[in-house]
């Protein structure tokens, strides 16, 4: 007759655990996690670059249009000026020639001088940029007393 082999089990067949070498998943997790720190450090790194580079073009671009706006005001400054010192010496010419003419008194001529070069200047200064408002009402001022002397010449 057939013996039952004696044992733990009494014969039966039972599975086994595998023996397998323990693995440690520690370290290659913190290997993946280190590379992917140092990707995410570079593109903020990169980002911080990219947003400098933005930030100094938006400078750059708003000094250029400032400069623009400057030279703008300057030739409307200049144009403007140069339109009213034509008239003053327009005026000059139109009150010589209202005195020869006798339309206008010769004693009368500074006054008449005067109330024109300063309702041209008036008329005119509102036309010129804030910021030269000031140079072109002198440089007007120092012209129409220059001018004052030729009145009395007339």
């Amino acid at each position: 007759m057939a013996r039952i082999a004696a044992g733990m089990d009494f014969g039966q067949a039972v599975v086994q655990q595998a023996r397998v070498q323990p693995v440690d998943p520690g370290p290659g997790i913190a290997a993946v996690a280190g590379s992917v720190e140092r990707i995410g450090a570079q593109q903020a790194a990169e980002g911080q670059q990219l947003q400098r580079q933005q930030d100094l073009e938006a400078k750059q671009a708003a000094r250029e249009a400032q400069q623009a706006r400057e030279q703008a005001d300057r030739g409307a400054a200049i144009a403007k000026a140069t339109a009213m010192r034509d008239t003053v010496n327009d005026e000059l010419e139109r009150i010589g020639q209202e005195v020869q003419d006798g339309r206008l008194p010769k004693t009368d001529a500074p006054k008449a001088w005067q109330d024109r070069t300063t309702k041209i200047l008036a008329d005119n200064i509102e036309g010129v940029p804030e910021a030269h408002r000031g140079a072109v009402q002198a440089d007007l001022q120092a012209l129409t007393g220059r001018l004052t002397s030729k009145v009395g010449d007339i």
